[in-house]
C-alpha cells in the first residue's frame, strides 16, 4: 500500500478528507515541526499474484484533487468551497500564466499516461520526530 497526504490549511475543507494528525520532518533543518492535520489525497493498493508477471494496481484519487475534464467523462460536482487540492477550476480550461505551476497531478490528468513518482527528499533513516 502507498498513501499520499496533503497538509491541510484553513482554506481546505477538512470534512471532505480522511484526516490524521502528524508531525512533519523538515529535511532542510533536520527538525520536526508542530503537529499538523493531513488529508488523504491518494491511495495505491498493489498485489502480486501467482502466474501473472505484473503487479495488479488499484488507485484511488480524492475527488477534489484536480478539476475534471467534462468533455471526456462525467464529472462529480466541484468542491463546495470551489477549492481543488492541486489546481483551480480555471486550470482545467487554461493553464495559469502567472508563474504558478499546478501540482504534477494536474499535468497527469491532461497527459493520461503512466508515470513513476519519486520522493524529493529521500528518507534515509528514522526521523527524530
Amino acid at each position: 500500500m502507498k498513501a499520499a497526504w496533503k497538509v491541510l490549511n484553513e482554506k481546505d475543507d477538512a470534512s471532505r478528507y480522511y484526516t490524521t494528525e502528524a508531525v512533519i520532518f523538515d529535511p532542510k533543518t533536520h527538525k520536526c515541526g508542530q503537529p499538523q492535520t493531513l488529508g488523504l489525497v491518494g491511495l495505491h493498493i498493489l498485489q502480486k499474484v501467482a502466474g501473472f508477471n505484473a503487479w495488479i494496481w488499484s488507485t484511488f484519487e480524492h475527488v477534489d484533487n484536480v478539476p475534471c475534464d467534462a468533455t471526456k467523462q462525467a464529472c462529480p460536482p466541484p468542491p463546495p468551497n470551489g477549492r481543488y487540492a492541486f489546481a483551480t477550476a480555471a486550470d482545467a480550461v487554461t493553464p495559469p500564466r502567472d508563474g504558478y505551476q499546478p501540482d504534477t497531478a494536474w499535468r497527469l490528468q491532461k497527459r493520461r499516461s503512466p508515470v513513476n513518482f519519486s520522493r524529493i527528499a529521500q528518507f534515509t533513516g528514522r526521523a527524530a520526530c
